[in-house]
């Protein structure tokens, strides 16, 4: 029997029946005639959720000069998600960017600053803004080495994160979308403490369907 609160779930995050069918190993016409008898009213949710919509927002902003951790926080993704839709659908506006990327010092200390601050590598600082790793590692040592302390915690805290991430994934298993997924789509959101992750309330107001503590 078709699950229809596993279907609205999907639906809801993006999915169209075909993925859904394939994700709950089910017939396709059987989930494309839930979907139009049960969850229309859902459909601009769901479009706002789509791939292709999330495409779409994300080159519009990477074309605006955004980079993929502030497309992350914009648009509610994983800083990775995000970076994996660039390499792929921004290739050329990256590359224009990147063979500008040093023409407006001011910019690009500050996006160096905001990386560095969150705990990111030189190398993923470097790889982020299209310039060389002995570069970054210039602009960090003369303008924000009196950010070390910081960007060590920070970068320790991703560390932390990966690794609870790691251990959730392996607990649940890949073929559970519930809970475990609206918090890695939702990561940017979450601060490490004590081990467990626990939702910023500072960067905007829980949602209903996120947990406070995981």
């Amino acid at each position: 029997m078709l699950d229809k609160d596993k279907v609205e779930e999907l639906y809801v995050n993006g999915a169209n029946a075909k993925e859904i069918a394939v994700e709950l190993e089910t017939n396709f016409e059987n989930v494309k005639k839930c979907i139009t008898r049960n969850f229309k009213h859902l459909k601009e949710k769901h479009v706002e959720n789509s791939r292709e919509h999330i495409i779409q927002k994300i080159m519009e902003l990477c074309k605006d000069g955004y980079i993929s951790v502030e497309i992350a926080d914009k648009i509610g993704l994983e800083p990775s998600t995000v970076r994996n839709y660039t390499s792929v659908y921004c290739k050329e506006i990256r590359r224009k960017q990147g063979e500008n990327a040093i023409s407006d010092r001011k910019i690009l200390l500050g996006k160096i600053e905001m990386l560095y601050s969150k705990g990111y590598t030189l190398t993923e600082i470097a790889s982020e803004l299209f310039i060389s790793v002995s570069s970054t590692r210039n602009y960090v040592k003369e303008n924000f080495s009196h950010l070390e302390e910081l960007h060590e915690r920070k970068h320790r805290e991703r560390i932390d994160i990966r690794r609870v991430l790691k251990k959730i994934w392996s607990q649940t298993g890949n073929n559970e979308i519930s809970t475990r997924s609206l918090v890695l789509l939702n990561i940017q959101s979450y601060d490490m403490i004590k081990g467990r992750l626990v939702f910023n309330t500072q960067r905007g107001a829980l949602p209903s369907d996120m947990p406070a503590i995981y």
